[in-house]
């Protein structure tokens, strides 16, 4: 008989996230909450504590959609003369 063996994923805690990035665990669990931030909860069924785990693909993910995009400079208005010169 085969096993399929599967890879370990790396999972953060968000008091983990939070030291990462300088924020506090209760903001890490409002992204949670929002949905910005896709986690897992690894509680037992019955459990009034949440355990939440984040994998590195949905912290990359949210920090993707959160990424600073350069704004597009307006095109430059070209001065116009306001009447026509006859020479």
């Amino acid at each position: 008989m085969i096993r399929a063996v599967a890879t370990p994923v790396a999972m953060l805690t968000p008091p983990t996230i939070g030291r990462r990035f300088g924020v506090s665990p209760e903001k890490v669990l409002a992204w949670i909450a929002s949905g910005e931030l896709a986690a897992v909860d690894l509680a037992s069924p019955g459990s009034t504590r949440s355990r939440w785990k984040i994998s590195e693909e949905a912290l990359a993910e949210f920090l993707a959609r959160r990424a600073a995009k350069p704004e597009a400079k307006p095109k430059r208005r070209t001065k116009k003369e306001p009447y026509p010169i006859y020479v």
